[in-house]
């Protein structure tokens, strides 16, 4: 798996919506996706409890899917 720090995520971020026209709803959506097929691939199967900050650093993904 690889990781990207804050600054080459929000990079991506802005190209993305930038170059390719994709909302960051739909983002946050992917993201939360993803986040919940890792979790399902590492076998988890009781409640998860995701902690995030304030704003603009991710806690979106646990809106859905997780």
């Amino acid at each position: 798996m690889t990781f990207l720090t804050r600054e080459a995520a929000r990079a991506v971020d802005e190209i993305a919506i930038r170059d390719y026209h994709l909302p960051g709803l739909v983002l946050m959506e992917n993201a939360g996706r993803g986040v919940a097929e890792w979790l399902r691939l590492l076998g988890a199967t009781s409640p998860v409890l995701i902690c995030c900050g304030k704003g603009n650093n991710g806690g979106e993904i646990g809106r859905a899917h997780v």
